[in-house]
C-alpha cells in the first residue's frame, strides 16, 4: 500500500501572491479545511509545504503555501499532484478503499483467475465509481459495485464477476 494519498491536482497559479488553484481528488472537498500541509513529489522525494491560507469553492480549492509568494513561485506547482501521508487520511469503513490502493491493481476474473488487465483509473459518477481497466486491446469500464467486483487490496487484485457484465466484457480469445 502506498504511504501517501493524492488529494489534489494543481491546475495553475491563482492571482499574483502565489496562490495555487487545485482540482480536489477527494470525495469530500471540505476535507481541505483540516489539512495543515501537503506534499509534492520532486525527483522521487516528497517535499512538505505548510498551508497558510485557503479558499474552498464548490469544485476547486485555492491554497496559499508557505514560501510560495509570487506567480513564478506558484508556477512551479502547475500540473503537479498534492499528497498527504496515509496516516492523515480519513478512517475507512469496512469495504472502503482509497483510490490509490485500487489504481494499479490487476483485474482478474473470479471464475478462472485469468487476468483481464490493470486498473488504470477510476471515474467518479456520484452514484458509484467505475474502474477503467486497461487491457491489451481497449479500455473496459467496470462498475465498482459489490455484485461485479471484489477488492483484495492486500494482494493488489480486483476480482471481476462476469454475471451481468457479459455485454461489456471483451470476448475471450
Amino acid at each position: 500500500m502506498k504511504d501517501y494519498l493524492t488529494v489534489g491536482y494543481v491546475t495553475k497559479p491563482h492571482g499574483v501572491r502565489g496562490m495555487i488553484k487545485v482540482e480536489p481528488l477527494t470525495d469530500d472537498i471540505t476535507r481541505f479545511k483540516n489539512i495543515k500541509y501537503v506534499l509534492t513529489e520532486e525527483a522521487g522525494n516528497y517535499i512538505k509545504y505548510k498551508i497558510t491560507g485557503r479558499s474552498i469553492a464548490p469544485s476547486v480549492v485555492l491554497l496559499k503555501l508557505d514560501g510560495v509568494d509570487t506567480v513564478d513561485d506558484a508556477e512551479r506547482f502547475r500540473s503537479k499532484y498534492l499528497y498527504i501521508p496515509r496516516s492523515e487520511g480519513r478512517k475507512l469503513e469496512d469495504g472502503e478503499y482509497y483510490w490509490a490502493d485500487i489504481i494499479g491493481c490487476d483485474a482478474v476474473f473470479s471464475d478462472n483467475g485469468k487476468k483481464l488487465g490493470v486498473i488504470d483509473s477510476i471515474i467518479d459518477t456520484k452514484s458509484n465509481d467505475v474502474y477503467v481497466v486497461k487491457t491489451d486491446k481497449d479500455d473496459v469500464l467496470i462498475p465498482a459495485l459489490k455484485i461485479y467486483v471484489t477488492v483484495d487490496a492486500e494482494h493488489n487484485t480486483v476480482y471481476i464477476h462476469r454475471k451481468g457484465l457479459e455485454e461489456i466484457l471483451p470476448d475471450e480469445d
